[in-house]
């Protein structure tokens, strides 16, 4: 890219003159949303400029016959139209031979726009010389007024008739366009391979036109300094530089879209004349037609030179060509029909003198059309709205005037063809430039230009002189990157908001790539200590895929798999704590440190702990895909408790979508733009992780078919097809969409093994049951997974629900759902005790507690201090056919002492309260060695705390004590209720416990 980028910088921003609000709720119609309109295409307002008065005679300047297919025309066909390169006496420029002084200076002294001066003088100086006299005055007038021009000094006067040297040519046209030697940062002509062999005189001067692309290296990154230039490749280098001097050969360059032609006769003084006009949008938002007029009656035809893939006139031009074109003394003389990305470079490169005009970068989310009278005129309005880059809602309007078929359209580029702003479709990625008067000019609908670059931070700068700040990575390709940051580049940081600055030398980082600037960095890290990172050293981050004796199989984050040796002697650290590697799990995050950037030897292993488990799997009906805010929204939504649906209050729930989402639809990969275009209303199912304390959605798979959900232990595995056949017959096939968890954590095909337990959210589809969902259930691990903690809401005949209510995964609670509630069904065999009072425990039955004030809103006690309405709080056991077994209440807190309701004062802070209480529960596991009737104390052998940092059972080196309340503990034995006479020594216990008190055993037997 050739010009300068730094209007890219504000191209995404707001013109300041505009206020907009940005909306993180999904978009609706009825919205009021700034908006702009269609600039319209009235021709009449155009500025005319004719072609060229000898447009014929400069046409056939253009033409050589032998540069057809050669990589030189675009560039010799501009230096002929210009009048630097010029006709020998035949057809033919012989781009591969070698240009020598003479004719290096003859373009030149053109180049500077002074070919008159040299004609004057040898046309006063030529009369009655031969044609080879008449050459050689040329080339000493040539020469004379390159002296003048200072192009040349005298030592290099020498062998002009001989092929010029590519140092000396270049230092020729930089003196002749005025550019000035580099003298200190160097480091373009020290970058070659032979620039040793460049006179030390023209060093500073060939970094110049190295900078701005003037000239350059070889593809074998030699310079080649005294090699000779071929006649071809000094066009195109003059062509380069040509632009340099525009202004000084009275050349205007103009970018635009060709939006209609007209062909009409004239009379004019009698004259016959055919004329034709090709009106073209330019990105500046004004609109000109270039006239060219073929006079019958005096022969005189006005034109231009057109490149478009070849030499050709005006006539070659046509709707929907995007051109560059130069106008000299009023005329227009060339134009080049350049590439789709040429005219939106300038588009987007739009002249810094143009404050009033911007692009913008968004996704269309509604087309709506509405009829209204205006001033007595019937007018249809079309509004298509837009969602910004930066999640800004604009709408652009275009009225049509339904009695003269007058329409403010705007230029809209689609599937390689011009057209109006009908074409657009929802979904539809736009690029949309705006004028001050707040009229669209020009859109382009086209998949915006971007990648991801995944990789660990080396260091963020700060340019001293222009203020750009830039982020260089290290790649997981082990290549270091540097990119500038556009300013309104959004960072997030362990899904937080955060800036460039909170950025740390060694984090993990996922960078959107835009046009060559970062528009979007997303980044974790949990390393406790970022000092230790080395100096030299590296990160790669990502998820255990397999484990082996001697290391592990890792999928790195950027979707790479790895497979990494790890030492006994390197340390992993888990919670802080040391483990041994093999106590790694698939699907565990895990930071791999490196003493080097080129070293493969892994130095130290951290491994995640809770904060990225999952939490849910979602299912509902895709209402809503917002890229900007990076937010999906379902309707119907429901969570996969267990194994069956349990619906949320709300109809509505929104899931923050995760940067490296994986979306699929079976075994086809999804792409975000495309979601909510082809799979609106459909089922999805989004598995959501607690990522750092925010919910945020990691992969997505798409219901086509009905859904069963069923459960049993896998009976058969085949690997290699990807299926299994579980004990109930039910024979299941995996695809790249299929959803996978254990312990917590989403992990691949690879972790199911024979005899595994799992659920199966499976749908019917060419012939087979295909797993949207399976959810793999550890055997006795899960065994505190139906314990539920919470406040009653509400109560029912054979029902209550929970609010503020956490339940246990992988043995430890999960944090307190606040913002919803869940319903728990009760039967005739439910025990309920109301422990309130230790003295007076009561019993009650479900009638009772629907009939007695346990609600919420049955207990409003305003004289009292804290909350108006007290609850009871409640420890719920379920079966595996989530039916409660027993439960204990209490009135006011969940533990004895507790007293939640009299000290907070807002309903939202119930949900840390106990929050606090279910961080202190201790799960342990062991054998009975004794039971004490006496001191209601059993003692424990072999015994393991469950230790959450390290996902894995810990052993106690000492037996273990605890002590039960027959009014307190809950004790359950086969999925029934229990008491402490059904602990036998021999059984094995699972326990839920603060310090030595139990609140919850689960019996099995040994």
């Amino acid at each position: 890219m050739k010009r300068r980028l730094s209007m890219l910088l504000i191209v995404f921003m707001l013109i300041t003159s505009v206020q907009a609000t940005s909306y993180g709720a999904s978009i609706t119609s009825d919205m009021p949303v700034p908006e702009f309109s269609g600039a319209g295409l009235d021709r009449t307002t155009a500025n005319i400029i004719p072609g060229y008065l000898k447009g014929y005679e400069l046409l056939v300047n253009s033409y050589f016959n032998d540069l057809e297919g050669s990589t030189y025309l675009e560039d010799v066909t501009r230096m002929s139209a210009l009048g630097v390169v010029k006709k020998q006496g035949d057809m033919y420029f012989r781009p591969e031979e070698a240009i020598t002084g003479y004719e290096a200076l003859q373009l030149l002294v053109r180049l500077a726009g002074r070919e008159a001066v040299v004609q004057q003088r040898v046309l006063d100086n030529s009369a009655g010389m031969s044609v080879q006299a008449v050459t050689g005055l040329f080339n000493e007038e040539y020469l004379a007024e390159a002296n003048t021009l200072n192009i040349l000094t005298n030592d290099e006067e020498r062998n002009l008739t001989s092929p010029v040297s590519r140092e000396v040519f270049g230092a020729w046209i930089a003196r002749t366009i005025g550019l000035t030697p580099t003298y200190g940062d160097q480091s373009n002509i020290f970058g070659f391979n032979d620039w040793g062999e460049v006179t030390p005189l023209y060093r500073s001067i060939i970094e110049s036109l190295m900078t701005t692309q003037i000239m350059s290296a070889g593809n074998d990154g030699n310079f080649r300094p005294k090699g000779t230039v071929s006649r071809g490749e000094a066009a195109s280098i003059l062509a380069e530089a040509s632009k340099q001097v525009y202004g000084n050969l009275g050349i205007t360059e103009y970018y635009g879209l060709v939006t209609a032609v007209d062909g009409t006769n004239v009379i004019e003084n009698g004259e016959n004349i055919s004329q034709k006009t090709i009106y073209v949008q330019n990105v500046d938002g004004t609109l000109t037609g270039l006239r060219m007029t073929d006079n019958k009656t005096t022969s005189q035809k006005r034109n231009m030179v057109v490149y478009k893939n070849a030499v050709s006139d005006a006539r070659a031009l046509a709707i929907g060509d995007e051109i560059e074109y130069l106008v000299r003394n009023g005329e227009v003389i060339y134009a080049n029909a350049v590439t789709t990305d040429a005219l939106i470079e300038k588009l987007t490169n739009v002249d810094e003198t143009k404050k009033d005009t911007i692009t913008y970068f968004g996704t269309i989310h509604d087309i709506i059309t509405t009829q209204r009278w205006i001033g007595g005129q019937n007018v249809e309005t079309t509004r298509v709205r837009v969602m910004n880059f930066d999640g800004e809602i604009f709408d652009i309007t275009v009225d049509t005037d339904l009695y003269t078929g007058i329409k403010n359209d705007v230029v809209v580029f689609k599937d390689k063809a011009i057209g109006g702003i009908a074409g657009l479709e929802i979904g539809d990625q736009i690029q949309y430039v705006v004028s001050g008067t707040k009229n669209v000019i020009y859109i382009n609908a086209q998949a915006f230009d971007s990648y991801k670059v995944s990789g660990t931070v080396r260091y963020v700068i700060t340019d001293t002189v222009t203020g750009e700040k830039r982020l260089t990575i290290f790649g997981y390709d082990d290549i270091i990157r540097e990119f500038p940051v556009a300013d309104w580049t959004s960072v997030t940081i362990n899904s937080r908001y955060g800036t460039l600055e909170d950025l740390i030398s060694g984090q993990d980082v996922k960078l959107l790539i835009n046009k060559g600037y970062i528009v979007d960095v997303d980044s974790e890290t949990f390393t406790d200590n970022p000092a230790y990172i080395p100096e030299e050293g590296k990160i790669r981050m990502g998820e255990v895929f397999q484990l082996f004796n001697d290391g592990v199989l890792v999928k790195l984050n950027s979707g790479e798999m790895y497979q990494y040796k790890i030492d006994d002697d390197v340390a992993v650290i888990k919670g802080g704590n040391t483990i041994n590697f093999r106590a790694l799990k698939e699907g565990d995050k895990v930071k791999l440190y490196f003493d080097t950037i080129y070293t493969d030897k892994v130095s130290r292993v951290e491994v995640e702990g809770i904060e990225r488990l999952v939490k849910h799997v979602y299912k509902g009906q895709l209402a809503e895909v917002n890229e900007a805010t990076g937010m999906i929204t379902l309707n119907r939504a429901m969570y996969l408790k267990n194994d069956s649906w349990t619906v949320l209050d709300d109809y509505t729930k929104e899931i923050k979508m995760d940067a490296a989402m994986e979306i699929f639809a079976g075994n086809t990969a999804v792409p975000v733009n495309k979601l909510l275009r082809n799979y609106k209303n459909n089922t999805v199912y989004v598995v959501v992780e607690d990522h750092y304390g925010v919910e945020q959605g990691t992969k997505l798979a798409i219901k086509t078919n009905g859904e069963l959900v069923t459960s049993d232990s896998i009976k058969r595995l085949d690997k290699p097809i990807s299926s299994f056949e579980m004990n109930n017959k039910m024979n299941v096939a995996m695809t790249e969409g299929t959803i996978i968890l254990k312990d917590g954590k989403l992990v691949g095909q690879q972790t199911l093994g024979v005899k595994d337990k799992v659920v199966v959210v499976a749908e019917y589809a060419s012939g087979i049951n295909q797993a949207n969902v399976i959810k793999i259930v550890t055997a006795r691990d899960d065994i505190f997974s139906n314990v539920y903690v919470g406040n009653i809401e509400y109560t029912g005949p054979n029902y209550f629900s929970l609010k503020n209510y956490a339940g246990v995964t992988n043995n430890m609670f999960d944090d307190v759902e606040d913002e919803v509630s869940d319903r728990f069904y009760t039967t005739t065999d439910t025990i309920i005790t109301d422990v309130t009072n230790y003295q007076n425990p009561k019993t009650l039955t479900p009638n009772q507690l629907f009939n007695g004030s346990y609600g919420a809103s049955e207990n409003e006690d305003k004289n009292s201090k804290g909350l108006d309405d007290k609850r009871y709080y409640a420890f719920v056991v379920e079966n595996e056919d989530d039916e409660v077994i027993q439960m204990n209440i209490r009135f006011k807190g969940l533990i004895d002492g507790q007293n939640i309701d009299d000290n907070v004062t807002k309903d939202s802070q119930i949900a840390g309260e106990i929050n606090e209480v279910t961080e202190s529960f201790i799960f342990t596991r062991g054998i009975v060695e004794e039971v004490d009737d006496y001191w209601n104390r059993i003692k424990m052998t072999d015994s393991n705390d469950w230790t959450g940092d390290l996902g894995e059972w810990t052993v106690n080196t000492v037996d273990t004590y605890f002590e039960y309340e027959e009014v307190y503990t809950i004790f359950i034995k086969n999925d029934h209720e229990a008491t402490y006479k059904d602990v036998k020594p021999g059984n094995q216990l699972y326990i839920m416990r603060i310090k030595e008190q139990a609140y919850v055993v689960f019996i099995e037997e040994d």
